[in-house]
């Protein structure tokens, strides 16, 4: 192969060796290595002329040549550093040039020259390839540290996109040693204003020297953003932890060791005497002080009490379910109208069930009352472009999972007797009412604006 990357007129030698040219490169390795290690005619040239097949078969060839044909290291590595020092000497194709590939390979060939590894490390940006990272770090210390540090920068550059949930696992499975970068990224979310949890999840399933960190991120996120971290919400998708990125902080504190209480009650207090926090946040945070401390817990809801704070949770009486269910929806629907016409337009095209409809779900699935009563109301709930900057996706109420689980089987196309109704939101489930008189109110308070 030529430097331009056009075919060469020079038969392979390594081809030429083993009388044919294989699917892969790779399949040449262990039949060179083996004919190199027993000093057949021509095997070294052919084996260390694999090198010139590019960057991808380098670091193999390299492993090979350290672990049967340890003689040839100091050979090839004098080629990858020629290739390294000029680049227009290295034969391989330039698009398929990775100088930090062949880096690595010639310090696998020689541990006493990471240096050209550690400069092409420190300058690489990008999205990491995850093979080469743990070939880097596997090197010694030094490199450790900078490839932690390096996976720690490239899930800080892309965490809008999911990166850090992405990447944390190579950086913890990189052990004690990433602790610092782990560090380091945890205070560059905090600072940013950025509940570190959302991004790093719950850490406390980790190893023993993670602990201290995942109390640390439990502990920031309950502060920062309490309606994520304080289980479970009205507006929760699943079930479990998996609600708005957050997970049970106050569950995850205790579990993690006694000393952990004190900060636990403190932090929920915060949260139940905050006026500006809804109440049913306010509310929340008195349960979720039961397990840390049940006099306050009842405190905290004798406070609550007295100040008239409601508690959108508070059961309805069966019978009242429906008009109750009535109500949120007017609501929603009259502050639509008046600040977000769009959405509200939207959400008005779409009719509820017909009666024959509610009785064909409520034949097939246990459908609570003020989940029909809303289904009646409207079968497809979508609102249109609105937007909550403290909301990390689309409004609680809008998915439209409720038309594909329900209403999707009752459209002008479908079979009226279909079967199948997909996924049936779970949040619409446990707790429907809940949800919407939290969006009324949250409507209400001016946090939601039309785009």
């Amino acid at each position: 192969m030529t430097a331009n990357g056009t075919p060469s007129q020079v038969p392979c030698p390594s081809y030429v060796f083993v009388g044919r040219r294989p699917e892969s490169d790779s399949d040449l390795i262990p039949v060179l290595a083996q004919a190199a290690r027993r000093e057949e005619a021509g095997a070294d040239d052919a084996f260390v002329h694999l090198l010139d097949h590019g960057p991808y078969i380098r670091l193999k060839a390299a492993d090979a040549v350290v672990a049967t044909v340890p003689r040839l290291r100091a050979r090839m590595a004098e080629t990858l550093r020629r290739y390294l020092d000029d680049p227009r000497a290295d034969p391989a194709p330039a698009p398929a040039r990775d100088p930090w590939e062949t880096a690595i390979a010639l310090a696998v060939l020689d541990p006493a020259d990471t240096a050209r590894a550690d400069e092409l490390c420190r300058a690489r940006s990008g999205d990491p390839n995850l093979w080469l990272v743990d070939r880097y770090t596997a090197l010694g210390p030094a490199q450790l540290r900078l490839g932690s540090r390096w996976i720690a920068e490239a899930a800080l550059r892309g965490r809008r996109g999911g990166d850090i949930r992405r990447l944390l696992p190579r950086l913890t499975g990189l052990g004690p040693a990433a602790e610092p970068e782990l560090r380091r990224l945890v205070e560059e979310l905090t600072a940013a204003g950025e509940a570190p949890g959302t991004h790093v999840g719950d850490l406390s399933a980790g190893p023993a020297w993670l602990l201290p960190l995942a109390a640390e991120v439990a502990l920031r996120s309950l502060r920062m953003a309490p309606d994520r971290f304080i289980a479970p919400g009205p507006f929760d998708y699943g079930q479990g932890d998996g609600w708005r990125n957050g997970f049970d902080a106050p569950a995850r504190l205790l579990a993690l060791g006694e000393e952990w209480r004190e900060p636990v009650v403190r932090e929920l207090e915060a949260v139940v005497d905050g006026p500006a926090h809804h109440p049913e946040l306010r509310r929340r945070a008195a349960a979720a002080l039961a397990p840390a401390d049940p006099d306050a817990e009842r405190a905290a809801r004798a406070r609550l009490d007295s100040a008239g704070v409601p508690d959108p949770r508070a059961a309805v009486p069966e019978a009242e379910i429906p008009a109750a269910v009535e109500e949120a929806w007017q609501r929603i629907e009259d502050l639509l109208r008046e600040r977000a016409p769009g959405a509200y337009a939207t959400l008005m095209s779409h009719g509820g069930i017909t009666p024959a409809e509610a009785e064909v779900i409520a034949r097939r699935m246990p459908v609570p009352p003020d989940a029909m009563a809303s289904l009646r109301r409207h079968r497809l709930v979508t609102l249109g472009n609105i937007h909550n900057p403290a909301w990390a996706g689309w409004p609680p109420i809008t998915h439209e999972d409720v038309y594909r689980a329900v209403g999707g089987g009752f459209d002008d196309h479908a079979d009226p007797d279909c079967d199948d109704f997909g996924d049936f939101p779970f949040h619409m489930m446990n707790g429907w009412l809940i949800s919407l008189r939290c969006f009324a109110d949250s409507l209400a308070r001016g946090e939601w604006t039309e785009r």
